[in-house]
Order: C-alpha cells, then sequence, then structure tokens
C-alpha cells in the first residue's frame, strides 16, 4: 500500500493512501490527527497547491513523499466553472461559486437554457427525480441536492455533472412544498418559486396615520409593498406592485406625488397550482386582524407557473389508410409440381460461386462472434440493419390459414397498434379474446413492445390467435377485398385450363434438359475432387518421402567413424 508523509510545523504523520482515495480524505485525517480544522487549511506539494478533488492516481505525487500542510489565504469561496451533460447528450457550462448547492446549480440552468429539471412530473403526477453524478458520485433526492454544496463535495476547480433522471413515488403534494420553501444559502431570503404579495390597509377616523408595508422578496429578488392614505376621511383604493420579473425598490412616501410605473391591481389571479391538484390550503388567504379601529388584509398568493408536468412522449403511428391493407386467398386449383418452369439454370461457375460465397458467410460470422463487443457496439451494429427500414409489411394468417391479411407498420410503432387496427377495420365487431403470436417457436407477442424491438422487420408473419368456439366476423372492406382476391383466382384458374397442354409439354421437355444438365454438372464436379484428391496424395507422398531422406541422411552422417584423438594415441606405438 502507498503512503504519504503529511508534515505540519514541526509534526509529521505517514497517511496510508490507495489508488482511489480522494486527497481531501487525506488532508482530513492529517488535520484530525494533527488537531487542526481542515476547513482553514491546504495540502502543497513543492510549490503548487494539491487539487483535493482528485484521486491519488490522478494527483501527481509519488509514492512516500513529502506533503506540507499550509494555511489558506484570502476569501475561502472560489468561482469555478461547472458543466452540465443532459440525458440527450447536450451541454451547457455556466460559473458558479464553491458555495452553491447542486439545487442551486439546476435552478440556474434551468433558469437560463429554459428547461424543466427540478419540477418534472408524469402523467399520474409523480415525481421525476433528477439524478446528479460529479467526481463518480452520484447524488440523488431533494433533500440531499439542496444540501450538497461544491465546497462540501471537494469541487474546486472546474467539473463536469451528468444528469439523468429516475422515476419516484413521491407525488407532487408532497415535493412541490419542499421546492417551494428552498432557500440558497447564499441568499437566505429568496424563495426560488414563490411570489408573495402583501395588501395593507389603514382606517384612521379624523386623524392621517401611515403604516409602514410588510415586504417580501420574489424569487427574482423583487420587493411588493402597498401604502394607503385618508386625508378626509374617504378610502383610496390600495396599489400592489408586484413585478414578477423585473428588479425594483418602495419605500414609503410621504409627498402625495408618487411615480409607479407598475399598473393598478385590484384583483389577485388565482394561483394555477390548484390546477395540478395541489391542497387548496396553500392558497387559502390569511384572517383579517383588528387592532383599535384598524383593519389589515393580508391576501397571499403563491405562484408556481414554472412547474412543468412533463408529458409521455408521442408514440409512433399513421394513418389508417395508409395501411395498404391487401388480402390473399388460397387458389382452387391443384398446381402440378412438375409443370412449374425453372428459368434458372446452374452452370459448373454458378455451383463454385455459390460455394465461396458459403464459405465467405461462414468466416464472416465466425470472425463476428470471436469479438467481444461493449453495448455501443452492439446498438451500432443493429442501427446498420434497421436504418434503411422505416416500415415493415406485416402479414397476419387467421385461424385455419385460409385467408392472410397484408399491411404496413412503422417499424416503431407499438404492436397495440396492430391489435387496435384488426379490431376496429378488420373485424366487424371489437373481440378482446383475440392474441398475436409468432412461430416457431410459439411466442405470444407482447403488446407493449414496438416492432423494431421484436425484430418485426422489414417483413414478418404474425398468426391471429383466438380463444375455442369464437367466430370472427369481416367487416365489409375486408369481405370487399376477398371478394376481389377470389375472382382473381377464377380468372387465373379459367387461364390456366385453356393452356394446360402445351405448358405440361414445354414444362415436361424442359424439365428434362434440366435434369440432364444438373447430372452433367454433378459428374464434372465428382471428377474435379477426384482429381483434387489425388493431387492432395501425390502431395503427401512427395513429403514423406523428403521426411525419410533428411532422417536418413542424418542417421548415416552419426554412423561415420569419427578421427581418434591425439591423446588417446599418444602412448602407443
Amino acid at each position: 500500500m502507498s503512503s504519504i508523509h503529511i508534515i505540519y510545523k514541526t509534526g509529521k504523520t505517514t497517511v496510508p493512501v490507495i489508488a482511489s482515495t480522494v486527497m481531501m480524505e487525506v488532508l482530513k485525517k492529517a488535520c484530525q490527527y494533527f488537531k487542526i480544522d481542515d476547513s482553514r487549511f491546504q495540502l502543497m506539494y513543492g510549490s503548487t497547491y494539491v487539487n483535493l478533488s482528485l484521486p491519488f492516481r490522478l494527483s501527481g505525487i509519488p509514492n512516500l513523499s513529502r506533503v506540507t500542510i499550509m494555511e489558506k489565504k484570502g476569501a475561502s469561496i472560489s468561482t469555478v466553472k461547472i458543466a452540465i451533460q443532459m440525458d440527450d447528450g447536450k451541454r451547457f457550462q455556466s460559473n458558479f461559486k464553491t458555495s452553491s448547492t447542486l439545487w442551486d446549480i439546476l435552478l440556474t440552468f434551468e433558469t437560463e437554457q429554459n428547461l424543466s429539471l427540478t419540477k418534472r412530473f408524469n402523467d399520474v403526477n409523480q415525481y421525476i427525480e433528477p439524478v446528479v453524478t460529479i467526481l463518480n458520485r452520484e447524488i440523488s433526492t431533494i433533500e440531499s441536492l439542496q444540501k450538497s454544496s461544491l465546497a462540501s463535495i471537494n469541487v474546486n476547480e472546474a467539473s463536469l455533472i451528468k444528469l439523468t433522471f429516475k422515476q419516484t413515488d413521491r407525488t407532487n403534494e408532497e415535493v412541490l412544498p419542499i421546492i417551494v420553501s428552498y432557500q440558497s444559502p447564499s441568499t437566505p431570503t429568496e424563495s426560488p418559486t414563490t411570489t408573495t404579495t402583501t395588501t395593507t390597509t389603514t382606517t384612521t377616523n379624523n386623524t392621517t396615520k401611515e403604516e409602514s408595508p410588510k415586504t417580501t422578496n420574489s424569487p427574482t429578488n423583487s420587493e411588493s409593498s402597498t401604502k394607503s392614505q385618508n386625508s378626509s376621511g374617504s378610502q383610496q383604493s390600495p396599489i400592489i406592485i408586484s413585478p414578477p420579473t423585473q428588479q425594483s425598490t418602495s419605500s414609503d412616501v410621504s409627498t402625495p406625488t408618487m411615480d409607479i410605473d407598475s399598473p393598478l391591481v385590484k384583483n389577485v389571479e388565482k394561483s394555477p397550482i390548484s390546477d395540478l391538484g395541489l391542497n387548496p390550503s396553500s392558497n387559502i388567504p390569511l384572517p383579517d386582524k383588528t387592532y383599535n379601529n384598524e383593519t389589515t388584509t393580508t391576501t397571499t398568493t403563491t405562484s408556481n407557473n414554472d412547474v412543468q408536468v412533463s408529458t409521455p412522449p408521442k408514440i409512433a403511428t399513421m394513418d389508417h389508410k395508409d395501411r395498404e391493407l391487401l388480402v390473399y386467398t388460397p387458389s382452387n386449383n391443384q398446381v402440378d409440381p412438375k409443370s412449374i418452369r425453372h428459368n434458372e439454370k446452374m452452370t459448373e461457375e454458378d455451383i463454385k460461386r455459390l460455394v465461396e460465397a458459403n464459405k465467405r458467410v461462414k468466416k464472416e460470422k465466425e470472425e463476428f462472434d470471436s469479438v467481444l463487443r461493449t453495448k455501443a457496439m452492439r446498438e451500432r451494429e443493429a442501427y446498420k440493419k434497421h436504418k434503411n427500414f422505416s416500415t415493415s409489411i406485416i402479414r397476419i394468417v387467421f385461424p385455419g390459414g385460409q385467408k392472410i391479411l397484408e399491411m404496413k407498420f412503422l417499424i416503431r410503432e407499438k404492436i397495440s397498434n396492430l391489435l387496435k387496427y384488426i379490431n376496429e377495420y378488420i373485424l366487424a365487431q371489437p373481440n378482446d379474446s383475440v392474441y398475436l403470436y409468432t412461430t416457431p417457436p410459439n411466442k405470444t407477442l407482447d403488446l407493449n413492445t414496438t416492432f423494431l424491438k421484436e425484430g418485426l422487420f422489414p417483413r414478418a408473419k404474425i398468426f391471429l390467435g383466438v380463444s375455442p368456439g369464437t367466430t370472427l366476423i369481416f367487416s365489409e372492406l375486408v369481405n370487399e377485398l376477398i371478394e376481389e382476391s377470389n375472382n382473381k383466382n377464377n380468372n387465373n384458374n379459367n387461364n390456366n385450363n385453356t393452356t394446360t397442354t402445351t405448358t405440361s409439354t414445354i414444362s415436361q421437355e424442359e424439365l428434362d434438359k434440366q435434369e440432364e444438365e444438373q447430372e452433367r454438372i454433378e459428374e464434372q464436379m465428382k471428377i474435379e475432387e477426384e482429381k483434387q484428391l489425388k493431387l492432395e496424395d501425390e502431395q503427401e507422398k512427395e513429403r514423406q518421402r523428403a521426411l525419410r531422406s533428411m532422417f536418413n541422411n542424418e542417421k548415416e552422417g552419426d554412423s561415420q567413424k569419427r578421427p581418434v584423438p591425439k591423446w588417446f594415441t599418444a602412448g602407443k606405438k
């Protein structure tokens, strides 16, 4: 395990680290050892400050290095650049203070880019929660996003936020009060989604009395104030100033003239929150208070126009007139297989070409299966298959197989659209017992999936199943198409009967010729195979002969008489 030597003044300690240890954790452990506040100190390696948001393996600090604890100089709050990546791949960036929370960042991008990030709801008013991933940390829930500041998660330089969303079971009545009551740590008096208008009316007999109005801040730093004066015993209409999008400051003035740019507002509009199914008690005006012939009426309205309920995505579909409905019915005339004409004549070159093509396809498949592919690569391969197809030709086979209907659908349409089309335009009366399946293998189709997901493109055959004892009655449109198809079949049968003799003789002669040609090609292929086998045998014999000769040469070389060394014969005469 690696370690770092931390030096502070005259003290020294060693902190063990691993590759994924964040440098902020190293600082906290060292400060805990020296009993000092980690928020007031910084790590310094050499003459440069250490980025506390990086892990040890990316900090550039070698193992067993000396790092010094230095006190921070100047303001602790700095500005960093934050980029946010949406779930659709788009990116936006802006500058934020390190004291800003992740919720503040989402609100800022929501306002600047006109997005819906913090107030997403589905069609049943369930909250769609934002999930923030920064520095390999995933932070979700509204409470965590509102409490987590950039400084608390050790972000002190430019960073990227990846934003995703997940469905929750929390309702809008539970979530919206938390969103509305949020106050940014830097501006505690601001509320990002609440506009409060206070009306104060003061009535005094035979005296002139001014009461300072109550003031609250709107989410855009605007103030609302009301002033009423009564100098002759009559009461004037209250003046309400509440600009929702512009900053303004108003104060009490004792002079009779006052410059007011905003118009007089007499009625307060009803809050649109009630249309979202919220608790109506949040829009009830406060009760009147009376003190010494003084009446004060306070009306509070909450503006929540920024709340956006996400609508479900549009499902791909097409008009029923564009389905190009066709009907196929079997012919009553029995077809003799021998009378079928074969226009294609297979030659020797064609057979060789087919064999080579089969080998090439098999080799490509083996190479494709041998590579381990990532999810992105698999998606790219799937996209190549269906990018050229936008529609699919679907053939519906009815029970008995006597009638087949052909129609067109978009590949991104749900299969439920097919069943709906059958009940509305194919059958005279809708039948809830019918279902769709494919075979082989027998598989009942899921109505919530698309033709693309099930692989039913560019053409597919789908069978219509019904419960036992159910009879299907076709609509008038389908009956007309069936009648036209039967008429065409009858006309074709009559034409075939008039030319049966000539067709049968011609087809028989052609069939005999084709059989002879096929036999000749097969004999030629056998001869070539025998030649190839003989050639391979000769090559094998030649190889064996070469190996034997090589072995014999080596054996003869070993058996040759070696010369006797001189030291052996030195003492002999």
